[in-house]
């Protein structure tokens, strides 16, 4: 399936350029690709690639997800419009502030077609690299979105996203060297391009003019072939030797390898190669490629540099066969996995790649498949079903999945019955209420009863389920097979945020 894709370009001359003095903040860069943070996520990528006369120059690549934009009608201009304010920042190795840059866009939407599960826009970021430069920061405000929040419609701040991440340095030796390498989803063949052994190679100013980045680096089900850029630079009419390579990151497992002669005839050439990944399993996954041969690369060998002499790139891509997750951001990947582990397994679980996320999660719905004797799909149906029921109904200051009974009702589906209490006085008031519900039997297994003032006037509710409700795992209701279930949401700080403090459910509930 084809990603449909809008494309920018942001010239030196049209940004505007700031100077700004380094902060005494230090942050560490993440290696590419980076996902934004925020409410805007979108990915980033890019590469440090060489112009004409060896000067060095910055190539981001951002893909916009349009489903999350606001688009809008402009005067004069047919369709609907995006409108993006784009800062980038220069960062140096302990992630400070050298540099900035801003522009404003205008991009049009394409709008969803029928069957199509996603679309996403790549804007192109291109300038020249600054001394000491190691990094970068892109913030992307939506200008047609205000975030939520009665301080962010005052302050009129708009929706926002931001990525940041390390620049990967060329790897040069005097005028010869290899820089990249650079994900995409394809390539648009034409011009003065050649094919050899299975790569594409031309004039790197004219490939870069041809390639659709995946500034993700996600393939799979919807792209079951990787296509990979880098440039070489050099003498022209040169012959070399390229070696890639493909392993699993959490095993090392070598799954891919093959070595081709190659003839550069351009001082700067563009080398692409298409990859069949239709075989390997959701996760991530290093690709390395080497070029060998050439003066420089000789004379470094010769010297003893050995496996270190080779001019070597790599990089890391995800494969996911989870139509679910392909397009699905880091909060709700987290989210999801939030509500089925415990919190040991989570916090193992935010350490993955989005890879390793998409396989794990994929093993844990077929194991649920076998222990509960139901379709995987059919559970995560439901379980998405929930998802958005809790989101609109307990949205809180936060997802309403994540809030206590947004959390219940995902795990155990709708109460038979609520009673309420709003404006709780004399006998209903919590503290009483507690003495009466709560029997000695919970209290014992409990620890003791929860402790509330005599005086506290709390809103509160208590959901109550014939016998289990409807649970999506057994696992939640070990133990309590022949008990009506019982939760006490008390909204301790008066703003709708309904806390658990008490259940007689037998098993923890984390």
């Amino acid at each position: 399936m084809k990603v449909p894709a809008f494309v920018i370009f942001l010239w030196p001359g049209l940004l505007a350029v700031v100077g700004v003095s380094a902060q005494a903040k230090q942050v560490e860069l993440e290696a590419l690709p980076v996902e934004a943070r925020g409410e805007i996520h979108f990915h980033a990528d890019g590469a440090i690639l060489r112009g004409v006369g060896g000067a060095q120059e910055v190539f981001l690549y951002l893909d916009i997800p349009e489903e999350e934009m606001v688009c809008i009608s402009m005067e004069g201009r047919s369709g609907k419009w995006m409108q993006i304010h784009a800062h980038l920042f220069f960062l140096d190795q302990k992630g400070n502030e050298l540099l900035s840059m801003t522009s404003s866009l205008e991009i049009p939407c394409t709008g969803m077609q029928s069957g199509e599960v996603f679309r996403r826009g790549v804007v192109r970021l291109r300038a020249p690299m600054q001394p000491n430069v190691s990094g970068f920061r892109v913030t992307l405000q939506d200008r047609n979105a205000i975030r939520q929040g009665l301080i962010y419609k005052i302050q009129e701040s708009h929706k926002r996203g931001i990525a940041q991440g390390e620049l990967e340095s060329m790897v040069m030796l005097g005028s010869q060297g290899i820089a990249g390498p650079l994900f995409l989803w394809g390539v648009d063949q034409r011009g003065p391009v050649c094919e050899q052994s299975g790569f594409l190679i031309g004039p790197s100013d004219s490939l870069r003019e041809m390639i659709d980045p995946n500034p993700g680096r996600i393939y799979g089900i919807f792209k079951p072939t990787l296509t990979a850029y880098i440039e070489a630079y050099g003498d022209c009419d040169r012959d070399v030797t390229a070696r890639l390579r493909v392993r699993s990151m959490s095993d090392g497992e070598l799954f891919y390898e093959h070595e081709s002669p190659l003839q550069l005839r351009w001082a700067r050439s563009g080398i692409v190669k298409h990859l069949d990944i239709s075989k390997l399993a959701a996760g991530t996954y290093e690709l390395e490629i080497e070029l060998r041969g050439g003066p420089a690369f000789t004379a470094l060998e010769d010297a003893g540099g050995g496996e270190q002499g080779l001019g070597r790139l790599s990089g890391t891509f995800q494969v996911l066969w989870d139509a679910n997750l392909w397009n699905r951001s880091e909060p709700d990947r987290l989210q999801e996995a939030a509500l089925l582990l415990g919190d040991k397994q989570w916090c193992q679980y935010r350490q993955l790649s989005k890879g390793q996320q998409g396989a794990f999660l994929e093993s844990l719905w077929v194991c649920v498949e076998k222990q509960e004797g139901v379709a995987g799909e059919e559970l995560r149906a439901l379980f998405m079903e929930r998802v958005a029921v809790a989101d609109a109904r307990f949205q809180c200051g936060r997802r309403g999945s994540f809030t206590d009974r947004g959390r219940v009702y995902v795990r155990f589906g709708a109460p038979s019955e609520i009673h309420k209490e709003l404006s709780p006085k004399e006998e209903d008031l919590l503290y009483f209420f507690l003495q009466r519900e709560i029997d000695d039997a919970e209290i014992t297994r409990g620890g003791g009863p929860p402790k509330r003032h005599p005086l506290d006037h709390s809103a509160y509710e208590v959901w109550h389920y014939i016998h289990q409700g409807e649970p999506l795992l057994r696992d939640w209701v070990i133990g309590s097979q022949g008990r009506s279930l019982r939760f006490i949401f008390v909204d301790e700080m008066g703003n709708g945020d309904y806390r658990l403090i008490h259940s007689n459910l037998l098993t923890d509930f984390e």
